[in-house]
């Protein structure tokens, strides 16, 4: 095994559920499981995924209409947290693949028996 394979194995958002338990109290459940469904069609070899926001909505079981809507909420978290980015001037969102880095103002909200252990923490 390359000696950095296994850390970037850890890394990979579709490849094992426990990267969720550090990114939930951060993102919220619907935009945890938003990022993750989507790491996981990038990894499968997809390079673009189109899909309605209703839809999307509906794949997890809220509402995608309206601005303030649940899944509007969702997404702007994905943004706002660095996990994905909106483009302004279409109406694409990136979602990144790894996790990033977890700042200690992030990680504030991370319970502490989670965070004692989480690989992703900036120390």
């Amino acid at each position: 095994m390359p000696p950095n394979a296994r850390t970037s194995r850890r890394r990979r958002l579709h490849q094992t559920n426990k990267r969720q338990n550090y990114i939930t109290p951060i993102l919220g459940p619907t935009a945890t499981l938003i990022v993750h469904r989507y790491a996981w069609y990038f990894a499968a070899g997809d390079e673009y995924h189109h899909i309605e926001l209703d839809d999307l909505g509906a794949t997890f079981g809220i509402s995608g209409r309206g601005v303030n809507s649940p899944l509007l909420r969702s997404l702007q978290r994905i943004h706002r947290f660095g996990f994905g980015k909106i483009e302004h001037t279409s109406p694409k969102l990136r979602i990144r693949t790894a996790i990033p880095p977890i700042s200690r103002q992030m990680a504030r909200v991370i319970p502490a028996y989670l965070a004692d252990n989480c690989p992703y923490l900036l120390r």
